[in-house]
């Protein structure tokens, strides 16, 4: 199995209990978040998209991160445009994840690059570099 496809299964079995608990929340019958609509993978790096959670869970997100060894990931946190501008969920994951000492690096209005290892950031290249090596040995 590649590397990229055993980190998406153990970042995908971490987030099966943030959907369990997501499964509770007072809008989830109208807006449940699940693992299979609110992440996807791009150049190398996990996007979880923290809308339909509260920020306990969004913090939660954070916690499999960790248990799924995930270097590094995008969150969309939304930039508060249903709440005048003001987003409760991005101010709490980006004081928790520095809290942990996460490098954190916002990405616009609504959302942010966290890196737990720099050793083991995605590489926009990595994906290319590895089909060169399996084209040209």
């Amino acid at each position: 199995m590649s590397e990229v496809v055993s980190d998406m299964k153990a970042l995908e079995d971490a987030l099966r209990e943030v959907e369990r608990r997501a499964a509770g929340l007072p809008w989830a019958k109208q807006r449940r978040w699940r693992v299979g609509t609110h992440t996807t993978w791009e150049g190398g790096w996990p996007v979880i998209d923290l809308h339909d959670l509260s920020v306990k869970l969004g913090i939660a997100v954070l916690d499999a991160l960790e248990k799924g060894d995930v270097a590094a990931a995008r969150l969309v946190t939304g930039g508060g445009r249903h709440t005048g501008g003001h987003s409760k969920l991005r101010e709490a994951i980006l004081a928790e994840a520095r809290s942990r000492g996460w490098r954190v690096s916002p990405v616009g209005r609504a959302r942010l690059e966290v890196v737990r290892d720099e050793g083991r950031v995605p590489s926009p290249w990595g994906l290319l570099h590895a089909l060169w090596r399996w084209m040209f040995g």
